[in-house]
């Protein structure tokens, strides 16, 4: 699985379209595909209406970030979490509320914090931490190290090619 992935609805932290992501997974023999672009969710729709072409199975969520700091990716379990997960972007959007280090309580999404903002509690049953390849020796150090189960690879594909990055 392609695990938080941005397009360029993510404005300043993706460059590819929806279906040129869905392009790459399948190049890349990825079954599923998680689209978390950075606060925003515009771009799911056209997200879920193609990845049938790509007969690939899709994933929606939000990285929540401030400036360039995630704070933790969102991913819907099912419809009723994709609302959640609107919700509390709007929330944030209109009212101006603070994105906080930790996920409110969500009943249908799944909760992924990087290991450089993971909570220091035991996690719920929804919630894992997520650790990028060159974690990989701090990971050894942490508490978290103990908890296997609990972690996901979480490497953000945001460019194909320092083209796209430059």
């Amino acid at each position: 699985m392609l695990l938080n992935c941005h397009t360029h609805y993510s404005f300043h932290y993706g460059t590819v379209s929806p279906k040129q992501l869905l392009e790459i997974a399948v190049r890349s023999g990825a079954q599923s595909v998680a689209l978390t672009d950075v606060n925003s969710s515009a771009a799911c729709l056209e997200f879920l209406r193609q990845s049938r072409e790509f007969d690939v199975h899709p994933v929606v969520g939000i990285d929540f970030k401030v400036k360039a700091q995630t704070k933790y990716v969102a991913l819907a379990r099912n419809n009723d979490g994709y609302r959640e997960i609107n919700k509390h972007l709007s929330q944030q959007l209109m009212y101006g509320e603070k994105v906080l280090d930790e996920a409110p309580e969500f009943s249908h999404v799944y909760i992924i914090y990087p290991l450089s903002n993971a909570p220091n509690r035991k996690l719920k049953e929804n919630e894992f931490v997520g650790i990028a390849p060159t974690e990989l020796m701090r990971l050894q150090f942490s508490q978290w190290a103990k908890y296997k189960e609990k972690l996901v690879l979480l490497q953000p594909m945001t460019f194909r090619s320092k083209y796209d990055f430059n």
